[in-house]
């Protein structure tokens, strides 16, 4: 979308728009996403372990219990 220039955003239909924008926030949450897990991922491995995540979350002002972080690790662990 930043590529384009305005008089040809303009031409586009208002839906259009809507599914540019809507791929363009899909994309930024993704990279995000991603970000966010290098920033925690500090051994570089590719996993998340538990002391990483405790670190990240202190890091931004959340201590929590260590049976909340596993509780946590749980729910989204996607492969166990």
């Amino acid at each position: 979308l930043e590529d384009r220039p305005l008089s040809s955003i303009r031409q586009l239909s208002g839906f259009r728009v809507l599914t540019l924008i809507k791929t363009g926030m899909r994309d930024m949450l993704h990279q995000a996403e991603q970000d966010l897990f290098d920033h925690l991922n500090v051994n570089g491995d590719g996993y998340i372990s538990k002391e990483e995540l405790a670190t990240g979350l202190r890091a931004v002002g959340f201590d929590l219990p260590e049976a909340e972080i596993e509780a946590f690790l749980k729910l989204v662990d996607s492969d166990g």
